[in-house]
């Protein structure tokens, strides 16, 4: 349905995202979905399971603490 998801466990600490494709940096999506925008930060409060979410439609890179 173009939505791709992973959940891992991180260790707790200060982080930053972005979706980058193909293997390499030439498409790559940050903030809000921006075609190479700035990192998404997010925080770990704890350790354990993050799931990352990514709609390719809207480009938008979703962050859920807890899996």
């Amino acid at each position: 349905d173009g939505t791709y998801s992973g959940t891992f466990d991180i260790p707790a600490g200060d982080y930053e995202a972005k979706v980058a494709l193909e293997g390499g940096w030439d498409e790559n999506y940050g903030v809000d979905g921006a075609s190479n925008g700035d990192n998404i930060p997010f925080t770990v409060e704890s350790d354990g399971p993050v799931t990352f979410t990514w709609d390719s439609e809207t480009k938008i890179l979703t962050i859920e603490m807890g899996g």
